[in-house]
């Protein structure tokens, strides 16, 4: 797993789960793949122990209110009946939410199909809270939608990971020559920056030198070896 470390990034979604409990509604957290949500989530979530991350998995061919429902409940470690109606099993998480004060965060909900987002919706409306995170898709969707568009009241934009930001994060273990040029190859995406990071690890280990000594070349060769098949 990769180590977090604190960003624009972080702070703005940390800023925006904040908020949530007293504006209501629906957060949406958009941000470009590999941008590092899930990780500002996860460093978030560390520090605020009400909020709750639940991974969307891809819906099956025939989406039904009740599998997505369960799959939340699931997700806060609740016990669904096989009995329970979906609006028995909304019902089970709102009560849940009142008791526990908890904040839902769904990651990953540019999966989400269209014929979901009325589910999601009511989900909101019946918790109070709700959050949404994913990729730029999800705010396409999100729009597509007049209910759940009419509930988003916290529209928030990930940034990017800045040069500056990689620096203080690697700047002990990296050169300078390095952490440009990789930030330059990557374009600031966190996921493409640690393929760069364990190769140059490796690479280092082999050669039996240490990563402060790699620089702009060294790094230009493994984006080469490495990048395209982040890309891909």
């Amino acid at each position: 797993m990769q180590p977090l470390y604190e960003t624009a990034a972080t702070d703005r979604v940390a800023d925006a789960l904040r908020a949530m409990p007293s504006v209501g509604g629906v957060a949406m957290l958009t941000a470009p793949a590999g941008t590092g949500v899930k990780g500002a989530l996860r460093l978030a979530a560390a520090n605020m122990p009400h909020v709750r991350l639940i991974n969307v998995t891809p819906p099956s061919s025939s989406p039904t209110p009740r599998a997505f429902f369960r799959e939340v409940a699931v997700g806060l470690g609740l016990t669904v009946d096989n009995h329970l109606s979906a609006q028995e099993i909304a019902f089970a998480l709102r009560d849940h939410i009142k008791t526990t004060h908890e904040l839902v965060v769904l990651h990953g909900a540019h999966r989400l199909r269209g014929a979901q987002l009325p589910f999601v919706s009511y989900l909101a409306e019946e918790l109070g809270a709700l959050v949404l995170a994913g990729g730029d898709t999800l705010r396409m969707r999100v729009t597509a939608d007049a209910e759940l568009t009419s509930l988003t009241r916290l529209p928030v934009e990930v940034p990017r990971l800045t040069l500056m930001e990689l620096q203080r994060a690697l700047g002990e273990e990296f050169s300078v020559e390095w952490l440009e040029t990789t930030h330059g190859l990557t374009g600031g995406n966190w996921s493409a920056i640690w393929t760069m990071v364990w190769g140059e690890r490796t690479r280092a280990k082999i050669n039996g030198r240490v990563t402060k000594d790699a620089g702009a070349k060294d790094a230009q060769v493994l984006g080469s070896r490495f990048l395209l098949k982040v890309a891909a």
